[in-house]
């Protein structure tokens, strides 16, 4: 209606809160993508290069989510490129906010973390109450959040650690409690701590038991799964579950993070001892892998072979071969985690010392 009556200001904030709604339930994803678009274009008309700045990065960050690579590099690009020629210090940081997140997904973590924390220490200063800038909040909400994972990816998890703690006081409504927990339980995950990654999973599902937050929710069902399937009785059982809730909510659309999370699948059913099914979901994550092009969990698929390979009675040799370029590929960009998990897994490989 305030389209119609060409009323750009009451369409623009009308749109605010329906993008609002939409981000929370699916992230952005395609249904929100023409009304990101309009708004942007409302905003720039209205000559508010900030807002306008924020409504390109939602839609980066749905065509991220959904893995279309191409085109969340080119809007990633087009975010870098405006901040450098802006006078405003936020529009600098969301290009570098961007640019960061997309160097994350192809999995170049060294230049990830520079672009984040550079912009992490502008985006911080600014804070703004949902009511008063929902999309503003949110996105705030998620910036942290990624922020924190990277760190805990580059090599400093008790520092990541200490960002989660930072977003997890944010505020205790069900949104602000569902998207710390979905992104600290994906941390604890790839960190490998069942037990931390499970309290902080349950916290997040019972913030919002019906499933409202989906983008969210599905990644908590699903690291609840991998944790009780390393620390519980049936890791079968948590297998098949998290198994079914990939092909539901991973795969049709494709979302992000869907090639770790085939990763988590062999690894549980590594544990359970059904070593076809782990081969067959790590060669799924590796089709994910070159499929989509989202590489930041490369160095852990390829661990979870070598771990694969291992149990399997293959040769030393061969099993070392396969960690020991998890360990390189991990250490040439940047993603220090895995090549310290790696290393470790390497040394249970030693030889044990002769008898004299």
């Amino acid at each position: 209606m305030a389209r119609t009556a060409n009323l750009a200001e009451l369409e623009l904030s009308a749109l605010s809160q329906v993008i609002a709604v939409l981000g929370m339930r699916s992230m952005y994803g395609a249904s929100a993508l023409d009304l990101l678009e309009r708004a942007e274009h409302l905003a720039r008309s209205l000559g508010r290069e900030l807002e306008a700045t924020v409504y390109l990065y939602s839609r980066w960050a749905a065509h991220s989510r959904s893995l279309a690579a191409d085109r969340s590099r080119v809007l990633a690009r087009r975010l870098l490129e405006q901040g450098e020629t802006s006078s405003d210090p936020l529009v600098r940081a969301y290009g570098r906010q961007t640019w960061g997140l997309q160097r994350f997904s192809d999995g170049h973590m060294d230049e990830a973390f520079s672009h984040l924390s550079e912009a992490g220490r502008i985006l911080t200063t600014r804070v703004a109450r949902r009511e008063e800038d929902p999309v503003w909040y949110d996105l705030r909400l998620l910036m942290l959040a990624k922020l924190a994972e990277a760190t805990a990816m580059h090599r400093d998890v008790d520092a990541a650690r200490s960002l989660f703690d930072t977003l997890e006081a944010t505020g205790d409504d069900p949104f602000t409690i569902t998207v710390w927990a979905a992104h600290a339980a994906k941390a604890e995950a790839v960190i490998g701590d069942p037990v931390r990654a499970l309290r902080v999973a349950e916290r997040g599902i019972a913030a919002d038991p019906h499933f409202s937050f989906a983008y969210h929710g599905v990644y908590l069902r699903l690291v609840r799964c991998w944790a009780l399937a390393l620390t519980g009785g049936d890791p079968a059982g948590a297998a098949e579950r998290a198994r079914r809730l990939i092909a539901t909510h991973l795969v049709d659309p494709t979302q992000s993070c869907v090639s770790v999370f085939y990763g988590h699948l062999g690894e549980m059913w590594l544990v359970a001892g059904a070593l076809d099914k782990a081969a067959a979901a790590l060669d799924q994550a590796d089709a994910c892998l070159d499929l989509y092009d989202q590489r930041y969990g490369e160095g852990l698929l390829l661990l979870l072979r070598a771990r694969l390979l291992h149990a399997r009675g293959e040769s030393v040799a061969e099993v070392r071969a396969v960690a020991d370029r998890a360990r390189t590929v991990s250490a040439e960009r940047g993603t220090h985690l895995f090549a310290r998990r790696a290393e470790e897994f390497l040394a249970t490989l030693d030889d044990p010392p002769a008898v004299h």
